[in-house]
């Protein structure tokens, strides 16, 4: 537990963290626009370290994810155009790696709001250190 952390600076860390379950709604990039936005109200105020800490972490998490996303889309995307040929035995297993991925998505942005509600730190596994 981090000494000196007020509810608000919890309640953003948590904000942030929970910011990356938008990614299953409708709404296209809704968990990097919404992380982004967190971190960018918490990352001058000198009231919210803590906050500070956890959405640029999440952020970092979020961008990944969203370059991930990306680069499966454009593996179906190349699968289809080639007419699927040798690789589409390949596409159910890819699908389903994709999905439990998602999952795990869900479960982490999970941990890191039990984390922050805790008042403790975390840190995302598997993602590049875009911001600090």
């Amino acid at each position: 537990m981090i000494p000196g952390v007020d509810t608000n600076d919890r309640n953003w860390a948590i904000y942030a963290n929970a910011a990356g379950l938008l990614v299953f709604t409708n709404i296209p990039f809704a968990n990097l626009i919404a992380t982004l936005l967190v971190w960018l109200k918490v990352r001058n105020d000198p009231n919210t370290p803590f906050a500070r800490a956890h959405a640029a972490t999440a952020l970092n998490f979020q961008i990944t994810w969203t370059i991930f996303t990306f680069c499966f889309i454009g593996l179906l995307v190349s699968i289809a155009a080639t007419g699927g040929g040798r690789f589409a035995a390949l596409l159910p297993t890819i699908v389903a790696a994709y999905f439990a991925l998602a999952v795990l998505n869900v479960l982490l942005c999970v941990i890191g709001c039990a984390r922050a509600s805790d008042i403790k730190g975390y840190r995302y596994p598997l993602s590049i250190q875009f911001v600090r």
